[in-house]
C-alpha cells in the first residue's frame, strides 16, 4: 500500500503539470487520441445477433450451477428512434426494441416474446431486458474489438442473456456475429 501511495506522489507533480505528456502539431494531446462517434444509427435498421457458439448454466436458488450445456440463439433489435438524453446522465442513449429471436437451452427453445434495450454512443454496449414464453430476461452485447468497431461500429461479439423460466435461472453465454440490415425505403 506504502508503494502506491509513493508512486502516486511521485506521479502528481507530472500529472498535475500544465505542460502536456506528448503533443502533436496542433498542440492536441496525443496520449489519448479522440474516439469520434460513429454515425448514428437509422430508425428501422435491424441488428441481428447469431449465436457461433455458446453455454448455459443452470442456477439454483443458492446460486450454485446445477446443469450445464450447450446453448444456441438468435436477437433481433430493431433501432426504434434517434439518441435520447439519459436522465441520470448526460450520455446520449438510442432505443431498440426486442423484435424477433429465440434462444435454445439444450433440447429447449424459448421465444423470445418482445422487449427494450439501449444502445451507447459508441455502439458498443447493448442493455435490455423483455419476456419470454413463461418468464423474463435480461441481456447485453458487448463489442470486444475496438478496433474493428471504429470501422464497422456495430460489430458484437458477445452476448449474455440472464433468464427466469418456472422458477429456474439460467446464464447463457453466447459467442454471437452481427448482421445489420438498413431500414426499408
Amino acid at each position: 500500500m506504502a508503494l502506491v501511495i509513493a508512486s502516486l506522489m511521485i506521479a502528481y507533480p507530472v500529472v498535475a503539470s500544465s505542460t502536456p505528456l506528448a503533443s502533436t502539431n496542433s498542440g492536441r494531446s496525443s496520449l489519448i487520441p479522440p474516439t469520434p462517434f460513429p454515425t448514428p444509427p437509422p430508425t428501422g435498421e435491424q441488428i441481428i445477433l447469431t449465436s457461433t457458439s455458446g453455454q448455459f448454466f443452470n442456477l439454483s436458488s443458492d446460486r450454485a450451477i446445477t446443469f450445464f450445456g450447450p446453448a444456441a440463439g438468435t436477437m433481433t433489435l430493431t433501432v426504434t428512434n434517434r439518441p435520447v438524453t439519459v436522465a441520470t446522465s448526460l450520455a446520449m442513449v438510442y432505443t431498440l426494441s426486442v423484435t424477433a429471436g429465440s434462444v435454445t437451452l439444450g433440447s429447449t427453445t424459448l421465444a423470445l416474446t418482445g422487449g427494450s434495450a439501449f444502445m451507447n454512443p459508441l455502439q458498443s454496449i447493448i442493455l435490455g431486458s423483455g419476456t419470454v414464453e413463461g418468464g423474463t430476461f435480461i441481456f447485453r452485447a458487448l463489442s470486444l474489438a475496438p478496433s474493428v468497431r471504429s470501422i464497422h461500429p456495430l460489430n458484437f461479439s458477445l452476448l449474455l442473456i440472464h433468464i427466469h423460466v418456472g422458477g429456474h435461472y439460467y446464464f447463457v453465454l453466447l459467442h454471437v456475429k452481427t448482421t445489420v440490415i438498413p431500414p426499408s425505403a
